[in-house]
């Protein structure tokens, strides 16, 4: 138990909401001390949960306001700590076109049901050409881009596994892959992994 208390206290201030996650760092500390390690540890669990509502907003943060024509709903953003059903790191952000006839929503989730079978496109490119993905890397990380099948209009996802969780970006409206590798380039994937893992 000390060493999570000492791992809390290690921790970097992210200026969201960092009075409540010191808050329950202070509580775990006393009860800790007290010898009431089950208070201890559920102290520790909200400060974890504080901890990914902070790493999801600076995630959120990090996103660009525009890609291509596309400018971001802020106001609709979703975040782990305001998504029902959801623990760990969530989030989600939309994109769209002034005129509507495309839109991008890019989402990140922990311990995506996906993994496994993206996992083994990415480690077997013969497999994923065959199933019409392609296979590119974007800032050193291997990305996935897929057609979506029977969508009007013309729908792509960008997939950016890593660790446990999953980037996704899902394209409407734009039927060039080129325009589709161009505006993924614009997302810092890179920092966001960093954030998230």
């Amino acid at each position: 138990m000390k060493k999570y208390i000492f791992l809390f206290l290690c921790l970097p201030s992210f200026g969201f909401g960092q009075d409540a996650l010191d808050g329950h760092i202070s509580t775990a500390k006393s009860e800790h001390a007290s010898g009431n390690l089950q208070e201890a540890r559920f102290e520790l669990e909200q400060a974890l949960s504080e901890l990914d509502i902070l790493i999801s907003k600076e995630i959120l943060a990090l996103l660009p306001a525009q890609i291509g024509e596309m400018t971001a709903n802020e106001t609709e953003d979703q975040y782990v700590g305001n998504a029902i059903g959801f623990s760990g790191i969530f989030i989600e952000r939309n994109y769209t076109a002034v005129n509507a006839d495309q839109s991008l929503k890019i989402s990140l989730i922990n311990d995506s049901p996906l993994l496994t079978s993206i996992n083994g496109f990415l480690n077997n490119s013969l497999i994923a050409r065959i199933s019409g993905k392609k296979v590119i890397k974007v800032e050193g990380y291997k990305v996935i881009i897929e057609q979506l099948e029977d969508t009007a209009p013309i729908s792509f996802d960008v997939q950016i596994p890593f660790n446990s969780s999953l980037l996704t970006l899902n394209f409407v409206g734009i039927d060039n892959q080129r325009k589709i590798i161009e505006y993924t380039k614009q997302i810092p994937i890179k920092s966001i992994i960093q954030l998230a893992q």
